[in-house]
């Protein structure tokens, strides 16, 4: 696993499955950043959502529930570290930390 430098990001949603599909254990999350297009491209204005997967739901997790208790509000500005994961026939980048840079939902979380 290659780490890349932490980096500010914010963060639109969060989302984990935790759960058994046709007796396979499932364990993962996902989290939904806001990326803005690349400005210098003509054909591209504004900003899109998108999702980066997690290795565990267990990273998530206490974020849903401290915004479910209205304890934590969306977008999230955060810092973020990513990780280039690879397999027999797959590379894909994976957030494997991220930390709420919100006093609040650092002290909730904790």
């Amino acid at each position: 696993m290659n780490k890349f430098p932490p980096q500010e990001a914010m963060i639109e949603g969060l989302a984990f499955w935790d759960k058994a599909i046709d007796g396979q254990e499932i364990n993962t999350g996902s989290v939904y950043l806001i990326e803005e297009f690349d400005p210098l491209n003509p054909n591209l204005a504004g900003r899109r959502i998108v999702e980066y997967k997690t290795g565990s739901a267990e990273l998530v997790k206490p974020y849903i529930q401290l915004h479910k208790d209205g304890k934590l509000q969306f977008p999230l500005k955060a810092r973020i570290t990513f990780a280039l994961i690879t397999g027999k026939s797959t590379t894909s980048v994976r957030v494997v930390e991220f930390q709420p840079l919100t006093a609040q939902a650092q002290q909730k979380a904790a």
